[in-house]
This record gives structure tokens, C-alpha cells and sequence, in this order.
């Protein structure tokens, strides 16, 4: 299964980026008031993603010996997709690395309260990773009946599961 490729910035991303920016310095240059507050932000994102990254390990620390082979051997591999399992797995250890280099998923592991997976992440981001990986189509995911519970690691198989194969991904294979 090959990995999944970022595709580069275009133009347009860089333009929104650069208007984004322009914003927050002309807030900064017309109320230089806000500037007392920038610290105080800056302190509790550091603490946070310190936090996060202990809690990670910890948990990390207490599944040693766990890999994705545990975690597909947690479905039903003649009714699941391996790649699909597969998929999930991997892009979720690729959201993770930065906190654990290789962090041991369950399948039942809340993504948002036990990983802390950002919700805007999961449904704009690893969603579409995740599809491209398994070549399932992201057409009108709102009628898949588990896109509304997407609250654990399983879910997100059973959602993928669920999903039709996109037969133009499958062409270009």
C-alpha cells in the first residue's frame, strides 16, 4: 500500500496564508494592547502540547509490545478490509509521531478525548488521507450511517468499511 503524498501549496494556499498573516499584524498595529495577552497564549499552548505529549507517552508506555498486527487482529479480517485497517493505522500513527514516534492504537481509543486528534483534523484532513490510501470515495459521506458516531478508532474502520470504492482513484491505479 503506498504512503500518502502531501501534495505542495498552490498559489492560492499561500495567498490565504499571507492575507491571514497581514490580519493578525494589522489587529497587533491597531490595538497594541492585545500584545500584553500574547504570552500568556503562548505559555498555555506550550503547556498543553507538553501535557499531551506525557499523557501520549504514558499510554504508549503501557501498551509496549503492541503493534498494528494486535490492533488488526481486534477485527473480523473476513468481514474487514485489511487495507482499510491498514490505512487507518498508519495515518493515524503519522497524525501521532510528532507526540510518540510509534504509538500502539486500539480500536477502541476515542480519538478526540484519548488521542487528541483536533475534530477539524479528523474531518477535513485524515478522512481524506485515509480515503485516498484506501481508495474509497468521499462523495456525500453524510449518508454513511457511522459519519455522524466517528468518535473511536473503530468507528473510522467501520466508517471506511462503509464507504464506496471511487472508481476514478481505481482508473488511475
Amino acid at each position: 500500500m503506498p504512503k500518502y503524498v502531501r501534495q505542495p501549496v498552490t498559489w492560492v494556499g499561500w495567498l490565504v496564508q499571507i492575507l491571514i498573516a497581514a490580519a493578525i499584524i494589522g489587529l497587533f498595529w491597531s490595538s497594541p494592547k492585545i500584545l500584553w495577552f500574547l504570552p500568556f497564549g503562548i505559555a498555555a499552548c506550550i503547556f498543553e502540547i507538553r501535557w499531551r505529549k506525557r499523557r501520549l507517552k504514558a499510554m504508549a508506555a503501557a501498551r509496549s509490545g503492541e503493534s498494528v498486527c494486535t490492533f488488526a487482529r481486534s477485527f473480523d479480517c473476513a468481514a474487514t478490509d485489511t487495507w482499510v485497517i491498514r490505512a487507518v493505522y498508519e495515518q493515524l500513527q503519522s497524525y501521532l509521531q510528532s507526540e510518540v514516534p510509534t504509538f500502539p492504537l486500539r480500536r477502541d481509543d476515542n480519538l478526540v478525548k484519548q488521542l487528541g486528534i483536533d475534530p477539524e483534523d479528523l474531518a477535513v484532513d485524515l478522512v481524506d488521507e485515509i480515503a485516498v490510501r484506501t481508495g474509497r470515495s468521499m462523495e456525500d459521506p453524510e449518508q454513511n450511517q457511522y459519519w455522524s458516531k466517528l468518535e473511536t478508532v473503530g468507528d473510522l474502520v467501520e466508517f471506511f468499511m462503509h464507504q464506496p470504492a471511487d472508481i476514478a482513484q481505481a482508473v488511475k491505479s
